[in-house]
């Protein structure tokens, strides 16, 4: 295999922690012997062994997940034989379903690699057989439904592997039934033409591929105004021979009036007072529309945004003809013009973005590989993208401010995409529709939009202005397209950046625990920008003029605003409950947590040193069960960065504190240090506030030391006093939570986990202070030295896991089983039951670390 593709494969396993990296050198043959297993088993002239080889769908699916360097030749003997299994098994739908979806996965992800022909006809007789004729053996719709959309979507993997001359069959078999479209055998046609003809490159040269053709294509797809189905088949077949240049791009020219008229049509939208469905539509037969319409079936969106995409080149008409399609698709953005036609302008605002990056990319690629032997006349030029990104910026406009949660959301990220292919053109109108956000105090909605967008283009700003800074000494030269947007533009990017810092200082009032929303926003806003710098430090040793934000004071600001936050999310009722429901900082999608770490592991030792003082000093004034699990996140940041350190000032208080409160209450005997060890009628139990106190200060350690690591060794003392403490403590939560303990200092003793989440290196510092990132594959890719430091469990980390395991484990089981033998022993008293279900949760978490051999 080449070295470029082996470099892009192995880069994942170079960071991989010593011993399991060992481990991975031997996937390749594993893989080998999974196929002469699955040789082995399954017999063509035994049916009985097909249902057998189904249990190798999941062992194959899962290398089909990693970046292993599987040889092609065990690919190949894998694909040819899957295919003749699936081939002899229509009989058995369920064979088929799973074997259907591990084959499409192989064909998917290496389809650029294997070199393979397969016929279509089998393919198109399966289909036929068993979802258009009918069976006399019944095996469930759910099931039929399922391998339906199975087969559909192997047949569209397959596709680039048909032999050459298959699209001439293909088109002669059916184009036959398009004569009468009035019939629904015209439905079936153009259903089958769609899900079988080859597109692919490999099938350009094709004698079928003629301008002609496309015009017959076309002129076939105009007679059926009225059926979505009609609409989805042949803009689906013609939006992938537009991908993939059956014809030269300048001649599609003559086709595309008609082309963005089909487009428009395509979508479902209002006019006037009428609704967004046409008044008359051609009805498609159940059977039909169920045999077509599957999961893999390209919707109008794809199709449009796909087409359009792939149409442009310099000099075209297209950009003219989509600057008409965006003048009347504009109106349907706008905030108060919302409907059921929302979700798919959505998808279309998302997928020109998409498709436009994947062509720029694509592109890129062939630059970089062919060098002058690829004609570039069709490729994309810095006039062709500005105005492309000013179309699409038209929409995002309208979208960001929607009412709908995932059209704003949308426009926001690809304002954000857009903004790294022309910065020039996206950055001053999202810093001036910030502003304009900041200035309007009523219009709440407004900021939370604004916010969210400013943080998903901050990176790239932060980068354009070091460009901007670096151009203005007459370093680079400017595009002529460029140039003319610049010449136009009210601000300049380092105007722009200087807007960013000042957002960052400014919206710390925006933490309120009353607007979710808007704190969401503004973390992302915060999390965003301290990913791309390299250090937290003070004025004086932070990054020189790139970023005007004094960190020592603002992360001094920021953790004073997150308290009050914290402290209002307490609910203003007592509460005997430790642990309420999770609250918006920890629910999906939140930057809580990535911006904590950030904070604290980007942070100068000097402003290290003082938010965690101030974070102690907040975590030990302050008993607050509401927000245990935004506390305990907090904790553990400030541990991963510097475990010896954050343990003592932080962590250790807290333990000490528990120790005291439990020691003075009545003890059940239970635990294994303990000298107390038989039962008695023991019913006194600790006060509510004693046990929300109590349990919640146990669960904020849980969350503290999940990554504490070797330095845990260092108070195994303690931690061995908490733990007997709080499983002798009378109360059943406070006995959970000392489980959730136990768990989390064994997890963290003998797992393997980044010592240093992210890395301010020297190696990693870009111009103008701006940290460079990490690419996972090409000639960006880092070296396995700039890898992460994993923890490796030393001998006194598994020594102390060894002691735990001892202490709670062989005594628990120990017990256990007299308690089962003992035969003269009557009905269990309420001391003894709680006994036994400590050690069943004592063997709960200890299950799985008993075969260590520890020392």
């Amino acid at each position: 295999m080449k070295a470029g593709p082996n470099r892009k494969t192995n880069i994942h396993y170079k960071w991989l922690p010593p011993p399991v990296a060992e481990q991975v050198v031997d996937e390749p043959r594993r893989f080998s012997q999974l196929v002469h297993l699955l040789k082995q088993e399954w017999q063509p002239d035994d049916p009985r062994t097909r249902l057998g080889t189904v249990h190798f769908c999941p062992l194959i699916n899962t290398y089909m997940k990693v970046k292993s360097d599987i040889a092609l030749e065990d690919l190949e003997t894998l694909t040819a034989v899957v295919l003749k299994l699936i081939l002899c098994s229509s009989d058995i739908l369920y064979v088929q379903y799973r074997w259907n979806q591990c084959l499409s996965r192989i064909l998917r992800k290496y389809r650029h690699k294997l070199s393979l022909t397969i016929e279509w006809r089998p393919l198109y007789e399966l289909l036929l057989n068993i979802h258009f004729e009918r069976r006399h053996s019944y095996e469930g719709w759910a099931l039929k439904r399922s391998h339906l959309s199975s087969v559909t979507s192997l047949i569209r993997t397959c596709r680039r592997f048909f032999p050459p001359g298959s699209a001439e069959e293909i088109w002669s078999e059916f184009r036959p039934f398009l004569e009468d479209i009035s019939h629904n055998s015209a439905l079936e046609a153009a259903g089958f033409l769609s899900l079988f003809l080859p597109s692919h490159q490999l099938e350009s040269t094709s004698s079928l591929f003629t301008s002609e053709w496309v015009g017959e294509c076309i002129h076939i797809w105009e007679k059926l105004p009225y059926s979505n189905f009609w609409d989805m088949q042949w803009g689906g077949l013609l939006s992938r021979c537009i991908k993939h240049q059956v014809l030269n791009r300048t001649e599609w020219e003559p086709f595309l009036p008609s082309l963005f008229q089909l487009f428009l049509r395509t979508f479902e939208l209002p006019v006037g007072k009428s609704g967004p469905w046409a008044p008359i539509c051609h009805r498609v037969p159940r059977e039909v529309a169920s045999a077509f319409y599957t999961v893999s079936m390209p919707d109008s969106p794809v199709i449009v945004a796909k087409s359009i995409v792939f149409l442009i080149f310099p000099g075209g008409s297209t950009l003219s003809h989509m600057e008409c399609l965006v003048d009347y698709l504009e109106q349907y953005y706008h905030p108060s013009n919302g409907g059921s036609w929302t979700s798919s302008l959505e998808g279309f605002l998302r997928l020109l973005s998409i498709y436009f990056m994947k062509r720029l990319a694509s592109e890129h690629l062939l630059r970089a590989k062919a060098g002058d032997a690829v004609d570039y006349a069709h490729f994309l030029g810095p006039e062709e993208r500005v105005a492309f990104v000013k179309l699409v910026m038209r929409l995002v406009e309208r979208g960001q401010y929607s009412k709908n949660v995932s059209l704003a959301a949308c426009s926001a990220k690809v304002a954000a995409v857009l903004t790294y292919i022309e910065p020039h053109v996206v950055l001053p109108l999202i810093v001036s529709c910030f502003r304009m956000a900041m200035d309007t105090i009523t219009a709440t909605h407004q900021l939370e939009s604004s916010l969210t967008t400013l943080a998903l283009a901050a990176r790239a700003l932060l980068l354009a202005s070091a460009s901007e800074s670096t151009s203005e000494d007459g370093s680079a030269d400017l595009d002529t397209a460029v140039d003319k947007v610049i010449s136009g533009m009210d601000v300049s990017l380092v105007e722009c950046r200087s807007t960013l810092a000042i957002a960052v200082s400014n919206t710390l009032l925006g933490l309120d625990a009353n607007d979710p929303p808007k704190t969401l926003a503004t973390l992302q806003l915060y999390c965003s920008v301290i990913s791309s710098i390299t250090v937290l430090g003070s004025k004086d040793s932070g990054p020189g003029g790139t970023f005007p934000v004094d960190w020592g004071d603002w992360v001094d600001m920021f953790l004073s605003r997150l308290f009050v936050l914290l402290v209002n999310l307490e609910p203003s009722s007592p509460s005997t409950e430790v642990e309420s429901d999770e609250g918006f900082l920890m629910e999906r999608g939140s930057h809580y947590s990535s911006l904590l770490m950030l904070i604290f592991e980007k942070a100068t030792p000097s402003v290290y040193d003082e938010a965690l003082k101030k974070v102690a000093r907040f975590v030990n004034g302050n008993i607050l069960p509401g927000a245990v699990n935004e506390i305990g996140v907090l904790c553990s940041s400030a541990v991963i960065a510097n475990p010896s350190v954050a343990l003592v000032q932080l962590v250790l208080p807290i333990m000490q504190s528990i120790i005291a409160y439990l020691a003075e209450t009545p003890s059940t005997g239970f635990h294994a240090s303990s000298s107390k060890k038989f039962f008695e009628n023991f019913k006194s139990g600790l006060s509510p506030a004693l046990e929300t106190t109590v349990s919640y200060q146990l669960n904020v350690v849980v969350e503290a030391v999940s990554f504490g690591g070797a330095a845990l060794t260092e108070h195994k003392e303690v931690l061995v006093q908490v733990l007997a403490a709080a499983f002798d403590a009378p109360s059943s939560k406070v006995n959970e939570a000392a489980s959730l303990l136990l768990k989390a200092v064994i997890r963290s003793l003998i797992h393997y986990y980044p010592l240093r989440f992210c890395r301010s290196e020297g190696s990693r510092k870009g111009k103008n202070d701006i940290e460079d990132w990490y690419s996972t594959s090409g000639n960006d890719a880092p070296e396995e030295e700039n890898g992460p430091i994993w923890h490796i469990p030393n001998a006194d980390e598994l020594a102390f896991v060894g002691e735990l395991l001892d202490l709670h484990l062989h005594d628990s089981l120990s017990d256990l089983q007299s308690i089962v033998e003992d035969d003269t022993r009557t009905k269990p008293s309420g001391q003894e039951r709680e006994y036994l279900v400590i050690t069943l949760s004592w063997v709960d978490v200890c299950q799985g670390l008993a075969f260590l051999q520890l020392g």
